[in-house]
């Protein structure tokens, strides 16, 4: 039986359906808990998923890119989604980096 993740609990574990990939979940009955003791990995692995980005960038469709690499053009589109959510976070932390080493290439 598993083994709670909060309060450390082998008993009293029931099963709660399964996640997106596909996994048991579990609910402990004394916490309430709600868990996944061995999670299957991601279905596409990050490199695809990289690929994906750069094609997009490079100006290709989602269906081509789907076709291409394959995979559901709407799998693309959710990958491309993600990537544009987490951009202003890197794009800030490049440009405080370069505020702070004050690294420039222009020579005025």
């Amino acid at each position: 039986m598993p083994t709670c993740p909060k309060c450390h609990s082998e008993e009293r574990q029931v099963k709660a359906g399964r996640n997106y990939s596909g996994s048991q979940k579990y609910r402990c009955q004394g916490c309430g808990k709600k868990y996944t003791p061995d999670p299957a990995p991601l279905r596409y692995p990050q490199e695809m998923r990289e690929q994906a980005v750069r094609l997009y960038l490079a100006g290709m469709s989602f269906r081509a890119i789907g076709r291409r690499l394959g995979v559901n053009h709407q799998s693309v589109i959710n990958w491309i989604n993600d990537y544009a959510v987490e951009m202003p976070r890197l794009v800030g932390r490049w440009v405080s980096r370069r505020a702070i080493t004050g690294s420039r290439n222009d020579s005025s």
